[in-house]
Order: C-alpha cells, then sequence, then structure tokens
C-alpha cells in the first residue's frame, strides 16, 4: 500500500468516522421540499403585497386628480356666479 493510501484510510478512520457522528449529514431543520415550498410562498405573498401597494397608490392618484378637478370646477362656477351676480347689480 502507497503511503498516500494509507494516509486517506487513516485519515477517514481517525477523523471522518467520527466527523460524521457528531456532525450528521442532514443539519436543516426543514427538509429541502418543504423549503422550496416555503420560499414559493414568500415569494407569492411579496408579490401579492407588492401589487396591493401599487394598486392602492394609483388609486390615490387618481383620487387626487379628480379632486383637483373638482376644485378647479368649483372656482370656475363660484367665478360665474360672482360675474352674473355684479351684472344683475349694474341692472
Amino acid at each position: 500500500m502507497t503511503v498516500q493510501k494509507q494516509c486517506k484510510k487513516t485519515y477517514d478512520e481517525l477523523f471522518l468516522s467520527k466527523l460524521v457522528k457528531v456532525c450528521p449529514h442532514e443539519t436543516s431543520i426543514f427538509p429541502k421540499q418543504t423549503r422550496e415550498i416555503i420560499t414559493i410562498g414568500i415569494i407569492l405573498i411579496a408579490l401579492v403585497a407588492s401589487a396591493g401597494i401599487g394598486i392602492r397608490a394609483w388609486g390615490v392618484s387618481k383620487t387626487y386628480s379628480l379632486e383637483t378637478k373638482q376644485e378647479e370646477l368649483k372656482t370656475t362656477l363660484d367665478d360665474l356666479q360672482r360675474e352674473v351676480f355684479k351684472g344683475e347689480k349694474k341692472l
């Protein structure tokens, strides 16, 4: 047997075998398939949340633009009423 093979055999027997006993191969709390499902679930929740935030922001901007148009119409009508009232006073 060569020296390298003997060293590898000794290394495997003395170190790796004891290391495997102390540190099992599967150290994860969740199995791989469960981790994948959890990850996909988190991604879906993030997508739904970001879509909800985007839709809400769009709705708020539309509401403000409608309120602005209503204020402009109200101001224009008020000005028109003032002009009509001034015209009636002159008659």
